[in-house]
Order: structure tokens, then sequence, then C-alpha cells
């Protein structure tokens, strides 16, 4: 591994192009650094979320829910206790405070729900 430095960012939310949003995708596809998929091996290109768990985590205008919250995590497997799965989190937060009610615990991963990934990006492996 190189001695690059990797951060998070940018500090806060931006609309960006198609074309800016392609590039990042491409960067993070053609990186030594990445997320894998349970097989260790296999690059996560990203994370199929259910629109209407998005709603109901967002609320309506009055709930005042005003960010989602996208936690890792970690559950155990429901038909084999020695196997631990990766899941994601999904909260609404208001003022700063993670709302409890609803939560979503489920988000398909790409490379097994992509979407049209591969027409837009580039081939998946």
């Amino acid at each position: 591994m190189s001695n690059k430095k990797v951060i998070v960012g940018p500090p806060g939310s931006e609309l960006i192009s198609w074309d800016q949003a392609k590039q990042m995708i491409i960067n993070y596809d053609q990186s030594e650094y990445f997320i894998p998929m349970p097989d260790g091996t296999t690059r996560m290109r990203g994370l199929m979320v259910d629109v209407d768990n998005i709603r109901q985590i967002i609320g309506d205008e009055d709930s005042g829910v005003n960010e989602v919250f996208i936690m890792f995590a970690i559950r155990d497997d429901e038909d084999d206790p020695n196997v631990k799965c990766f899941t994601n989190v999904l909260a609404g937060v208001k003022d700063g405070l993670i709302q409890t009610n609803p939560v979503v615990d489920f988000c398909k991963p790409c490379p097994s729900v992509c979407a049209n990934y591969a027409e837009l990006i580039l081939p998946i492996e």
C-alpha cells in the first residue's frame, strides 16, 4: 500500500455534475483502496436503498429531519450464529440528534444489485 493519504470529503454537501461524479467513481474503482464485499476480494461499488425506507426516515416536512445518517454495522446471520453480516443502519437526524424511529438496517450491495452501473461507469468485475 502506498503512503498516499485518503480522507473523507468534501466538508459540506454540494451538487455536482454527473461527469464529476463519474470521475470520482472511476477514481475509486481504480484505487488500491476499496470496501470489500463479503468474499473479501470483490470491490463493493455502492449500496442500493429502497426509496420508501428513505421516505419513512425523512417523514413529512413537520418531522424536522434534515439529514440521513448512514452507520456501518455488523449483525448476526439469522441462520448461522457463527456468521456475521456487514450491514448499514440508516436513521434520520433532527437538530444533530439521531431519530430512533424508524431505523432501517438493509441496503443491497453492488455488484450484487447495481442498477445500470456498468452502462454508466465501466464493466463490473
